[in-house]
């Protein structure tokens, strides 16, 4: 099987259709290096789920399916997935988390506008989020929903931002107690007691080490500099 170096781990896998293997592609290492673990879905077992699943296609199939575990098995690595659009600026990474259809990633795309080159995307919508010498850094990986907004590269997290619609643009630091369950609603959910654990034990570390914030915002450049000037502080 194929290699590839996702948010810090050697992982093998053997896509069988376009669309994993194009996103992929960037995160393929030629390595002799003993893997971390290895996903291989069978082509049978997917176009089974295909075909219990409307209106998802195998080759989507295999791209959410892979996704799904690698996320499971990133929870034994010290990480997890943060369901959220992930920017990059200076170097330091800024989370925005919401249901879908909040408007994430049309947040992103206003930073991405304002800072142009200054920023990069990590991930538009499933960045994974691991513990590494002592910080918390935020991940790009192949897994980034219906677009390819993601690169390969791994940066300290500054901040993590609940988002909301507002009119008016205004952002504070978010009560951390009733942070919890939106973000671990936004995040992979175990069945397995042991990795349900694990999960809320590493979301609980992630909130301890970085800031949380509460955004209510608007489409405007202003939403922008009220989100950023107060985060990056």
């Amino acid at each position: 099987m194929e290699k590839y170096n996702i948010a810090g781990l050697l992982v093998e896998m053997e896509p069988k259709f376009p669309l994993l293997s194009q996103r992929a592609h960037m995160y393929s290492v030629d390595t002799a290096d003993k893997a971390d673990f290895s996903i291989d879905i069978p082509l049978a077992a997917i176009s089974a789920k295909s075909k219990n699943t409307p209106g998802m296609s195998e080759e989507a199939c295999e791209y959410a399916w892979y996704g799904y575990e690698f996320y499971k098995r990133l929870l034994r690595f010290d990480g997890m997935m943060l369901h959220s659009s992930c920017i990059a600026v200076d170097g330091q990474a800024y989370l925005f988390s919401a249901s879908s259809g909040t408007g994430k990633s049309t947040h992103t795309s206003l930073w991405k506008e304002h800072f142009g080159d200054r920023a990069v995307y990590v991930n538009d919508d499933k960045p994974a989020l691991r513990f590494m010498d002592g910080k918390v850094c935020a991940c790009g990986t192949p897994f980034s929903g219906k677009t390819s907004l993601n690169s390969n590269i791994i940066v300290p997290v500054k901040g993590i931002c609940l988002l909301n619609r507002g009119v008016e643009n205004s952002i504070r630091v978010a009560d951390r107690v009733s942070a919890v369950p939106k973000l671990f609603n936004q995040s992979y959910r175990p069945q397995d007691p042991e990795l349900m654990d694990l999960a809320l034990g590493i979301l609980g570390r992630v909130l301890e080490s970085v800031p949380v914030y509460e955004l209510f915002c608007n489409i405007s450049d202003d939403a922008v500099l009220t989100s950023y000037q107060f985060m990056s502080r």
